[in-house]
């Protein structure tokens, strides 16, 4: 099983729902072949564990890291953006029906470690269409990252 998933809880009397994005073992285990990968550069490798695991997040990342550096800007907005689906498709409906990311009510910690891809993207992509002149989305999606 190779999934990423977020699960939401109370905390305390605030209202607030907080959440976590959790990460199966096998998920875990290709996440540390795609940062590797990642590192070197090695893009075939990443593309690799797509073909295993479409929507794995930290191959896509991975994927727009290489190809921002070889000066494909347009190519690494689609593998953030395809990163970001991924996200979405695993908040899962009880998070879903809430609102999602866009009530305030729902938050997400920024200091797990869990949280920190997640953000990590939302950052890139953030920065990825300010540079692409979509500056009301990069705005929308800070918002986004400030709560």
């Amino acid at each position: 099983d190779d999934e990423a998933y977020a699960s939401a809880g109370p905390a305390g009397g605030s209202g607030l729902m907080w959440f976590r994005f959790r990460y199966s073992a096998g998920y875990l285990q290709l996440a540390e072949h795609a940062s590797a990968a990642a590192l070197a550069g090695d893009s075939r490798a990443l593309q690799g564990v797509l073909k295993d695991s479409p929507a794995h997040v930290e191959a896509l990342c991975g994927l727009a890291s290489v190809c921002e550096r070889s000066g494909h800007g347009e190519l690494a907005a689609s593998y953030l953006a395809a990163a970001l689906g991924a996200y979405e498709a695993a908040l899962g409906p009880a998070l879903l029906l809430r609102g999602g990311l866009l009530d305030p009510r729902c938050r997400l910690r920024c200091e797990l470690r869990e949280n920190a891809a997640f953000l990590r993207t939302l950052s890139r992509r953030a920065a990825s269409a300010s540079r692409s002149g979509c500056h009301r989305t990069a705005a929308d999606l800070c918002r986004l990252l400030v709560g």
